[in-house]
């Protein structure tokens, strides 16, 4: 059992990291194995790092590393696999070509297989360990939340017909991809996820702000006959055909007077107007967030003057 209350020696990465020292050699070459279903990159630069790190310690050599994930929680990552490529090369500091990163597809089914390995490449007899374990990829699975990991399983084998065995797995789901493009294209479902995963979604909101402090009174047969001969009861009330209204906070000026961070120009150009709100291409998105993480000061400085205490007092 690992993750659990002995600390960091008793999580599922200091497993693999022990594994990883006590079965490489000095001048031996290792290739590194990543199966995992679900996954985030911080998990997975973990586990890449601890075992190129346990690897280089114990004097050899990360001659190459392969991962392969489910294919439905790639799409759910909205990562693309050129960037998952490019940043696990970076972190260990190795060639691109030498690092291989496979979303595997299995019609109707979840790849739930979870294991981290390392093993001489291409002689026989096989040397190295691989570690069959429930633990993903991800900080959970490995550990790095303390407290709010997972507890997972996990079992060690350095058996050579065991190596061999998930060497040529591996191999397999290589050499032999899914059809992943046919996949995208007669599956609508993973076509339309993998193109909402691109982007973000913001919210529509139509309503008026007014509308949530408004006091709204049905008129009597009285009212209604003062009303037509314009002698209002209720100075500062709006006049409709049955009802009076009054917006006392006028929270709607507030977004008169202040200038809006976009102009409509923006979200014409630059959005798609869906019925889960606007959506927007994920670079265009963490520009928006970015501007809208300061933008929205002045807004709430101007509504928390509005909504103060003694005023709302007032008006109740």
């Amino acid at each position: 059992m690992t993750n659990g209350r002995s600390g960091e020696s008793g999580t599922l990465l200091a497993l693999i990291r022990r594994a990883a020292v006590k079965n490489t050699g000095k001048g031996t070459y290792r290739h590194i194995f990543i199966l995992t279903c679900y996954f985030d990159m911080p998990g997975l630069i973990a586990s890449v790092n601890t075992l190129g790190e346990s690897i280089h310690k114990a004097g050899g050599t990360v001659a190459g590393i392969t991962i392969v994930v489910d294919v439905t929680q790639w799409i759910k990552s909205r990562l693309s696999k050129k960037d998952i490529v490019s940043d696990i090369a970076r972190s260990v500091r190795l060639n691109l070509d030498l690092v291989t990163f496979v979303p595997a597809w299995f019609p109707s089914q979840l790849l739930h297989a979870k294991a981290y390995a390392a093993i001489r490449p291409g002689k026989k007899p096989k040397r190295g360990f691989v570690v069959i374990t429930s633990g993903n990829a991800t900080e959970r699975g490995l550990g790095l939340i303390k407290r709010l990991s997972n507890l997972e399983l996990a079992m060690v084998s350095t058996d050579e017909s065991y190596l061999q065995l998930f060497e040529q797995m591996m191999a397999e789901m290589v050499l032999s991809p899914p059809p992943m493009e046919k996949a995208l294209k007669n599956d609508k479902y993973l076509q339309a996820f993998a193109l909402f995963s691109s982007g973000e979604f913001y919210h529509r909101w139509q309503g008026s702000l007014s509308a949530e402090v408004r006091f709204k009174l049905t008129l009597t047969k009285k009212g209604l006959r003062s009303q037509r001969e314009e002698n209002p009861n209720f100075p500062g009330y709006r006049r409709t055909a049955k009802t009076i209204s009054r917006d006392p906070l006028n929270l709607e000026k507030i977004f008169e007077r202040t200038p809006k961070p976009f102009p409509l120009s923006f979200w014409r150009t630059y959005s798609v107007e869906t019925a889960l709100g606007y959506w927007l291409p994920r670079p265009i998105a963490a520009l928006v967030d970015e501007k809208l993480s300061g933008a929205v000061d002045p807004y709430m400085i101007e509504i928390q003057k509005r909504t103060s205490a003694n005023i709302i007092d007032q008006v109740k």
